[in-house]
């Protein structure tokens, strides 16, 4: 979403919000309820529609009146599945957001859903957005850009994410996880194609054997991606060694044209990658938890490019964050 500094004339107001009409808009109001925009072009067939909904109640949890909402408004309606690149941000005036997307099928064509669901802490309303093309997305964006919101006395905070204790390091066994999105750039359809998110996961075991899984999915890719290796691994000193034994990549159709596995449409193997890092147990107290720092002479087959943070150099970082099981249908990630 764009929420910059646009001019205030000719806005109008609805419920509690104050916001622009996109010119040459369809305007229509649904029953006092929501008010709905739409813009159709029979030349070209591309169509699109921005509904702007009354505020309610809110749970005072931010992802949770989210998650309703997308059940409500985007997955029923539209069979969307669940939404990708959710993220969360502070909007206007202490008004927090939090946005997200998917890919569902309208008249037997791919089309795009986008939810914004936006708090105060208390009220909780939200914007959806449908379209099937990139023309009308400037429309969009402005419509975005100038909505406005009342002042509160503070911004609504988000749930405190489980705090780990620096003075208690853990184990290397144990569930490691690594995760990566890219999002559209400002919503736009066109940036919807390398939307999508890759997480990875090693699963170290007391017997000495490990499970390394990956899953791959991108908004507008009809196929989503799964990696399955096992082995075994050794430490010695700040030394991991990893064996694999089978490494197998997955390609799988999506189902509903969601985030959900679908039918297998193919299996290869894939090259057997020894490598041996440089380990450290990192505290980060930023975030509050510690993280499992591998490092190696080159990238890898299994780990991918190296990570942006230079804290360590060629280093990956993993976490403790998650822990749903990505080679499960769904495979969605459930914080701790």
């Amino acid at each position: 979403m764009l929420f910059g500094s646009l001019n205030a004339l000719a806005q109008e107001t609805f419920d509690v919000v104050t916001y622009t009409p996109p010119a040459g808009w369809e305007k229509e109001d649904l029953q006092g309820q929501a008010l709905a925009f739409t813009r159709k072009d029979e030349r070209s067939g591309t169509w699109a529609r921005i509904a702007l909904y009354k505020s309610v109640k809110g749970s005072g949890n931010l992802q949770s009146d989210f998650a309703s909402e997308w059940n409500l408004l985007a997955a029923k309606p539209y069979n969307a599945g669940q939404p990708s690149g959710t993220e969360e941000r502070v909007v206007h005036n202490g008004w927090r957001a939090r946005a997200g997307l998917a890919q569902f099928t309208f008249d037997n064509a791919p089309a795009g859903v986008s939810l914004s669901t936006i708090s105060n802490g208390d009220r909780t309303l939200s914007v959806l957005v449908l379209l099937n093309s990139n023309i009308h997305q400037k429309d969009v964006d402005k419509f975005m850009a100038s909505l406005r919101f009342p002042s509160i006395a503070a911004p609504a905070r988000a749930a405190p994410l489980p705090q780990a204790d620096p003075n208690t390091k853990p184990r290397i066994v144990g569930n490691w996880n690594h995760s990566s999105s890219s999002s559209p750039q400002d919503w736009k359809a066109a940036s919807w194609s390398g939307a999508g998110y890759t997480t990875r996961r090693y699963e170290f075991k007391e017997d000495g054997t490990y499970r390394f899984t990956m899953r791959s999915f991108f908004m507008m890719n009809p196929d989503i991606y799964i990696v399955k290796e096992h082995g075994t691994f050794t430490v010695s000193g700040n030394q991991l060694t990893v064996v694999p034994q089978s490494s197998v990549f997955e390609t799988y159709l999506k189902k509903n044209n969601a985030d959900e596995l679908g039918r297998l449409k193919a299996t290869q193997k894939r090259s057997l990658d020894t490598v041996t890092y440089a380990t450290t147990l990192h505290f980060s107290p930023g975030m509050r938890e510690w993280n499992l720092v591998l490092q190696a002479s080159k990238p890898t087959v299994r780990d991918g490019s190296f990570d942006n943070n230079t804290a360590f150099a060629n280093a990956w970082y993993f976490n403790q964050r998650f822990d749903a099981e990505l080679t499960s249908p769904t495979g969605k990630q459930q914080a701790r």
